[in-house]
């Protein structure tokens, strides 16, 4: 199976399980489960941190293989063999990056899936705990803009930000919220 296609396979039965398993402790108690559930949520979550740093790293590697093997093309164009093997290997390298961002793209989701279910487990208990802070508007834009432009960017989404005039009119520079909530909901 193609590792893009298995990589849609994985994440599709593995939506379906979190479906399963959330429809399964609703029918038979939910309050038996909740502890059990919330810590396989969590023990889930800090290997897909793990695959996502991962992936990162194989990505970054793939791009100096690559750097390498153009480097090397251009040295040994006239060299018999050369263009061929550079030509191997350059197929070689894309089929692996576009395999490590199908996993990247993957885990990622697979997190937010996760971390939704955390919360939405810590609020049908009334423990979920909201963290008001004072942050400066148009920075955390900023931020905002520097966590999603990437995955934008690899979806061919024009992604921009623009300050309303109603920030400076209501001298609103600074506001209360809590960033990683809004950040999660930003993310949905």
């Amino acid at each position: 199976m193609h590792p893009k296609r298995q990589a849609i396979y994985i994440l599709t039965s593995t939506t379906s399980f979190v479906d399963l398993v959330s429809h399964e402790v609703r029918r038979s108690g939910y309050e038996a489960h909740r502890h059990i559930f919330n810590t396989d949520a969590t023990q889930i979550r800090n290997p897909l941190g793990a695959i996502i740093h991962c992936a990162d790293s194989i990505t970054e590697s793939l791009g100096d293989m690559s750097r390498v093997i153009k480097q090397h093309k251009l040295e040994r164009s006239a060299s018999e063999g050369g263009k061929e093997i550079g030509a191997t290997f350059s197929n070689t390298i894309n089929s692996s990056l576009e395999a490590v961002e199908t996993i990247s793209s993957c885990s990622a989701h697979l997190r937010l899936v996760v971390d939704d279910v955390l919360t939405l487990s810590k609020l049908d208990s009334n423990m979920l705990k909201i963290a008001p802070v004072a942050v400066s508007s148009g920075r955390f834009i900023e931020d905002i803009y520097r966590i999603f432009s990437v995955e934008a960017e690899r979806e061919g989404v024009d992604f921009g930000t623009k300050v309303d005039t109603s920030i400076a009119q209501l001298a609103a520079e600074w506001v209360v919220i809590d960033p990683g909530r809004v950040t999660q909901v930003c993310s949905i």
